[in-house]
């Protein structure tokens, strides 16, 4: 089946629209999960279940996974351009089962999206500060949306210094940059009279209580192996990934395990709603979608491809029957 998205055809982008529809349909009949209202500061003002939070949910997971897979091809991480992240994007989204909900994950993630964006451009244009800014702004944005992506700020500061060499005006920059988010929607809340609402939140006040209770389901422990297969398999293999490539790319490449060494640490916060799992699906799909490109023998690809699909599958579409 992989060999269906091995080009990046228009007429392959359709085909990519009708797996990732079978795949996320259960989201209409599936019920609506735990809010993750408590998590986020913008999240009060998330539509959280009907028809348009479910419609906003595919509309969402659909751009997030055509974004990640525009990213690899525009900065030519791969060895040749394909839908392989948009399809694994989809995969890791309906991986674990109820997480196909409308939620502040799946938002902070398309503004890490555009943080990484950013990121990668700061590096072709060394003599601006501009683009840096932006990462630094989307990356602030994503953590008023989920505010367990701070786990993210060691990382993003590694990044930083990854691509650019590391100077007082660009961490000045970074600093104000990515404030400008907190200070808006703090602003917000005060002038709404919700000021202890928002300070409640960023006091950490119910973050960081931990529920594993649901972890024990069947399908869920499968979706967590299997990502778990996924992190080996990347990190054993990324002298591979890196051949014949330059080293812009390879810098690149570095800031994708940076981002994928502190994902794990979203699950220090984990309250028992399985949407927050979906925190892992960022750079689980930029690897994964990768790997699949780097195995010499495309049946390992399409063996994996066949194990994540029948997880992903039963996760969302056993509790129907």
């Amino acid at each position: 089946m992989l060999s269906l998205f091995r080009n990046n055809h228009i007429i392959t982008g359709f085909f990519v629209f009708i797996y990732g529809i079978l795949l996320l349909l259960p989201v209409f009949f599936l019920p609506t999960a735990k809010s993750l209202s408590q998590l986020g500061s913008l999240a009060n003002w998330i539509p959280e279940e009907g028809a348009g939070a479910n419609l906003l949910f595919l509309l969402l997971a659909f751009v997030l996974s055509f974004g990640l897979n525009q990213l690899i091809n525009r900065f030519r991480l791969g060895r040749q351009s394909t839908y392989f992240v948009a399809i694994s994007s989809l995969l890791m989204l309906a991986l674990f089962p109820g997480a196909l909900t409308l939620s502040p994950v799946l938002l902070a993630n398309l503004s890490l999206l555009l943080s990484c964006y950013n990121l990668y451009r700061s590096y072709e244009q060394k003599n601006s500060v501009l683009p840096l800014s932006n990462a630094a702004l989307f990356m602030g944005l994503s953590i008023e949306l989920y505010l367990p992506f701070a786990f993210y700020i060691p990382a993003f500061i590694l990044a930083w210094i990854t691509i650019r060499p590391a100077s007082f005006k660009d961490f000045m920059v970074i600093l104000l940059s990515g404030s400008i988010p907190a200070f808006l929607i703090g602003t917000l809340y005060y002038l709404f009279d919700q000021w202890s609402v928002f300070a409640g939140l960023h006091a950490f006040s119910n973050w960081l209580i931990q529920d594993f209770s649901n972890l024990k389901e069947p399908f869920t422990l499968a979706a967590l192996g299997a990502s778990a297969l996924i992190l080996l398999l990347s990190w054993a293999n990324f002298q591979t990934l890196k051949q014949k490539t330059t080293i812009k790319e390879q810098k690149f490449l570095q800031i994708i395990f940076i981002l994928l060494f502190f994902a794990p640490l979203q699950l220090l916060t984990y309250q028992g709603i399985p949407s927050q799992l979906t925190a892992l699906a960022f750079p689980m799909a930029l690897l994964l979608g990768l790997q699949w490109q780097a195995w010499k023998n495309s049946r390992w690809a399409e063996l994996w491809h066949l194990l994540l699909l029948t997880i992903a599958a039963l996760s969302q579409y056993y509790p129907l029957f």
